[in-house]
C-alpha cells in the first residue's frame, strides 16, 4: 500500500479509539476500554494538578466511580487531528458533554473542554498510553 493510505487507514482507526473512549464514557462500557486504552495507559483529568490515573485498571475505576451519578451522556468529539509519527501518534480534540444526573428528577450538567492524547500500535490497535483532559468550562 502506498503512505498515503497507510497514513488515512492510521488516522480513520485512531479516530475509532478516540470515539469508543466517548463510547464508553456515555455507555458505561468499562471493557470497550479495554480495546482504548494500552495497559500501562496515564491519564490525567483536569490541569496537570488534576487526578491522575496509571494504568488502565485505575482509568476503569476512576471513570466508573466518577460517572456513576450520570443517567443519560452525549460525549461528543470535534476539531479532531491526528499527527501519526513511526510508531506513534498525537491527537488531539474538543469535547462536549451533556450529561444526565440520575434519579427520578434528572438535571442536566455540561463539560467543555479539550483533550491531548499519545497512542501507539499495540497488536494492531492503536491504543491511547496518555491522555490529558483540560477542562474549559464546567457546570
Amino acid at each position: 500500500m502506498s503512505k498515503e493510505i497507510d497514513l488515512l487507514i492510521a488516522e480513520r482507526d485512531i479516530s475509532i479509539t478516540l470515539f469508543n473512549y466517548a463510547k464508553a464514557c456515555d455507555q458505561k462500557n468499562w471493557s470497550l476500554l479495554d480495546e482504548v486504552f494500552h495497559e500501562s495507559a496515564i491519564a490525567i483529568y483536569g490541569d496537570p494538578d488534576g487526578y491522575h490515573c496509571n494504568g488502565l485498571n485505575e482509568i476503569k475505576s476512576f471513570l466508573s466511580e466518577s460517572l456513576k451519578t450520570i443517567g443519560d451522556a452525549q460525549h461528543l468529539l470535534t476539531n479532531i487531528q491526528i499527527e501519526v509519527k513511526e510508531h506513534d501518534a498525537l491527537a488531539t480534540s474538543y469535547l462536549s458533554a451533556l450529561q444526565m444526573s440520575n434519579g427520578s428528577n434528572p438535571e442536566p450538567s455540561q463539560v467543555w473542554g479539550k483533550y491531548n492524547d499519545t497512542l501507539v500500535k499495540d497488536n494492531g490497535l492503536w491504543k491511547i498510553v496518555r491522555k490529558e483532559l483540560k477542562i474549559f468550562f464546567s457546570k
